[in-house]
């Protein structure tokens, strides 16, 4: 469910389901394991000139790139694990150059301030890009899948900003694991 109250709250496609997440003290991660399972959140956050992306992901044993989150057809824009990286239409996408551990959380965010895609992991600048702004896209926002790849992963705490994060703030959300304290909206 959508906390910011802008009320976007996601619908389960598949088997989509939660399981307890005892790293975050104690609370729900999203369980994609299944083939076919995602939430799509319908036709919101279309090209922003600036946001933040952020979410906690587990693999598990995954090697190909599946969307984490956003919205993607070959245009908008999107996270994607392994890698991890990040797209804005038809590339070029940013991307890291080792694969995320295994069946182990990873906090991951990626920042666009309207010239530069920047990705974090765990908080730490991983790399950056310069890209023109995404493209309006007739793709919904989806968690857990883009198109008809879905992500077969945990997936926890995704967040969506309509400005580019702090390194603070990202500091912030990849060594807190929770609500208190967090950046502010928009």
């Amino acid at each position: 469910n959508d906390i910011s109250g802008y009320g976007r709250n996601g619908t389960y496609q598949g088997s989509a389901a939660t399981i307890a997440d005892t790293s975050n003290g104690g609370s729900r991660a999203y369980d994609f394991t299944l083939s076919g399972s995602f939430i799509d959140c319908g036709n919101v956050l279309d090209a922003p000139s600036q946001f933040s992306i952020s979410a906690w992901v587990n693999r598990g044993t995954r090697t190909d790139a599946t969307g984490i989150a956003g919205k993607w057809n070959g245009t908008g824009y999107m996270l994607y694990n392994v890698t991890p990286q990040v797209a804005i239409d038809g590339g070029p996408h940013t991307s890291g150059s080792q694969q995320l551990p295994a069946s182990t959380w990873q906090h991951l965010c990626a920042t666009y301030e309207g010239t530069t895609i920047n990705r974090y992991q765990d908080g730490t600048l991983t790399s950056t890009q310069a890209h023109a702004p995404p493209s309006t896209t007739s793709a919904t926002y989806q968690i857990g899948a883009y198109t008809s790849v879905t992500f077969r992963s945990l997936i926890d705490d995704v967040r969506q900003y309509s400005r580019a994060l702090t390194q603070a703030e990202i500091t912030h959300l990849a060594t807190s694991r929770g609500i208190e304290g967090s950046p502010s909206a928009p």
